[in-house]
């Protein structure tokens, strides 16, 4: 049985307080058919957050769910610091800071606006998607992302060489400093040169190329390994194992033969969908 505490709209049963609803599931279960179910705000200057959501077992500190058309969170900061939204894992086991699913045609992220990862990105597949040049209202233009085992960055133009055949080609003035074991290419451009090569390599920040005929067009590609100090420490592992808690499992068990109850993050992605309000 549920006990009136005051207001037709605000009830209490085995322990849980419900606005809006007369059987709350939670500690404080708040149900509105129109508007926000729930508002937080803080003015002044202080320094405690608007709501703080802390879960010390094993669960969500918040989580927001959407049966209809609109948002189950919405976290908007119109200060000129801080953050929307702060999420963190500072534990010692094997959770997210943030964790987010989605099924269909829907997106588990959409970033508007500028993103920056300040650690290692991971993705089973990146592209770009622009617009389609050609027809932008109708269409998209994607196009992979090019992969590759070295963490390496890439250099390219086009020189036209001297009356003796030659051409020096200048490097950005940081090349050295954060590059190593360089690789080259060169293509003539409007007939062959079977003599071009590099004649000297790398060596302040310039290559010079020779071998070929006075004013031919060569287009050049250089290539080098990040060796920046936050590239060598963090070099990449090309293979590796599996950690324990995820041994058996699979990024996309689909394309294994495998049922959906193997994936990375089957048990919280059936919390959110338990969640949902009946």
């Amino acid at each position: 049985p549920w006990r009136d505490i005051g207001d037709d709209d605000i009830n209490y049963t085995a322990g849980n307080v419900g606005i809006g609803t007369e059987t709350p599931d939670a500690k404080l279960d708040v149900v509105s058919e129109a508007g926000s179910a729930l508002e937080a705000t803080t003015t002044g200057t202080g320094s405690n957050p608007t709501a703080d959501f802390t879960n010390d077992a094993d669960g969500n500190g918040v989580n927001g769910t959407a049966n209809g058309s609109g948002n189950g969170g919405q976290f908007t900061n119109w200060g000129s610091g801080g953050t929307g939204i702060s999420c963190a894992n500072y534990g010692s086991g094997t959770g997210d800071g943030i964790y987010a699913a989605a099924m269909g045609l829907a997106k588990a992220g959409y970033f508007d606006g500028n993103t920056h990862v300040n650690g290692t990105f991971t993705a089973s597949d990146k592209q770009f998607l622009i617009d389609h040049p050609l027809d932008p209202a109708n269409k998209y233009l994607s196009h992979a992302c090019v992969e590759s085992p070295d963490m390496m960055n890439v250099y390219n133009g086009n020189v036209i060489l001297n009356n003796k055949g030659e051409a020096f080609v200048e490097l950005p003035y940081y090349f050295e400093t954060i590059n190593m074991e360089f690789r080259y290419q060169l293509t003539p451009i409007g007939a062959s040169a079977p003599d071009l090569y590099i004649a000297e390599e790398i060596r302040n920040n310039e290559f010079k190329i020779a071998g070929g005929k006075s004013g031919l067009k060569v287009s050049w590609q250089v290539t080098g390994i990040r060796n920046d100090p936050y590239a060598k420490a963090h070099r990449i592992i090309v293979e590796k194992d599996k950690p324990a808690h995820e041994k058996g499992k699979y990024l996309h068990p689909e394309l294994y033969g495998q049922g959906e109850e193997k994936g990375m993050r089957y048990k919280e992605k059936m919390k959110i969908m338990n969640s949902r309000k009946k």
